[in-house]
């Protein structure tokens, strides 16, 4: 049984015997038997981990507090609709509220929005420099980029609504309000943040030196989005888990210093 499905069948163990808000990220790691940033990495954070479980027993009343609701609904209906088709009022429905309720919380569909792309900043998908220096430390290269490939494609299996919610963000970078939270946000500063790591990494002979750490960055990027993407248009042409030690072994290939030419 490979570490997602012993996470999800420990989620859906503690289910059956305890009432879904008082079940933990740290519950879940025990009784699955690993740490709990790994939980993290394939489940999100606790009001993930909630919405999961609510998707899962829908039959359990689960008495998720308003804002919580009025996200995991956001959440859906956002992915499913995309931001432009997608009205506080089906939100509202979604969430079985009314629309007051979600004006009380948020100011506007745009506060709503970017609500979730702050949570965005905290799922796997999200690589951040510390990732990478403690991988790389802690593994080596070989078994970091698996590591980190595999985390972002078997969260993005296992959370397709997710990740259609993530290219909905790209897409709306256009919007001002939207390039204004990237700005709060700090997301050129990271993204400077995971080249430099990755200079470091050359400089530390870890990495392929001889190619530009920003094309490291940016062809990493697309290869993995372009997969998740393929997999959201048509799920049946790819399967993310599978894929991911060969998605590996081709960044790998490239990124190993010993092909580096002299």
């Amino acid at each position: 049984m490979s570490t997602q499905d012993r996470i999800l069948a420990a989620a859906r163990q503690l289910a059956q015997t305890q009432p879904l808000q008082d079940i933990s990220l740290t519950a879940v790691a025990k009784e699955a038997g690993v740490s709990w940033p790994t939980v993290r990495r394939y489940l999100g954070n606790k009001q993930q981990l909630q919405a999961f479980l609510t998707q899962e027993n829908p039959q359990v009343e689960q008495p998720l507090d308003t804002r919580s609701r009025i996200l995991a609904s956001a959440q859906r209906v956002f992915a499913q609709q995309g931001y432009a088709g997608a009205t506080l009022d089906a939100i509202a429905a979604d969430a079985g509220l009314t629309k007051g309720a979600v004006y009380w919380h948020f100011a506007s569909k745009i506060d709503l929005f970017v609500a979730l792309l702050r949570q965005h900043q905290e799922s796997p998908l999200h690589v951040t420099p510390e990732q990478i220096q403690t991988l790389f430390t802690q593994l080596g290269p070989a078994a970091a980029i698996k590591t980190l490939v595999t985390q972002q494609l078997e969260y993005a299996q296992a959370h397709p609504d997710w990740c259609r919610l993530a290219m909905e963000f790209y897409i709306q970078s256009r919007q001002t309000d939207v390039q204004q939270v990237f700005q709060e946000m700090n997301y050129q500063g990271e993204l400077t943040g995971l080249i430099t790591s990755l200079r470091q990494l050359q400089e530390q002979g870890l990495l392929n030196a001889s190619i530009d750490a920003q094309m490291i960055e940016t062809y990493w990027s697309a290869l993995v989005n372009g997969l998740i993407l393929n997999y959201i248009i048509d799920p049946d042409s790819v399967n993310l888990t599978t894929e991911a030690e060969s998605i590996a072994q081709l960044l790998w290939q490239g990124l190993n210093p010993q092909t580096q030419e002299a």
